[in-house]
């Protein structure tokens, strides 16, 4: 049996995003997609301090990390958690 490794979903924050090849992939992982598997651990264990929005937004500007002023505090979490990985 032949394994197809696309179309592949990963997600952000509980949000899917379906890529159809190795460059899309490697795009949507430089914007913070993953596996099901990490974001859902990932959501399901930042701790009740990394998701204080007044917070994140500081650090956020702190990071020099642009955002709209309606990000969801999920997404502004995984970015400000992507810039201090980088």
């Amino acid at each position: 049996m032949e394994f197809l490794e696309y179309p592949k979903a990963l997600y952000l924050s509980g949000q899917a995003l379906v890529v159809d090849d190795e460059e899309q992939e490697d795009a949507a992982r430089a914007n913070g997609y993953d596996d099901w598997h990490a974001d859902n651990e990932r959501m399901n264990t930042a701790d009740d301090a990394a998701l204080d929005r007044d917070a994140l937004k500081a650090e956020a500007e702190t990071l020099g990390i642009e955002f709209a002023r309606n990000i969801s505090t999920e997404k502004l979490a995984a970015l400000v958690a992507e810039k201090k990985a980088a």
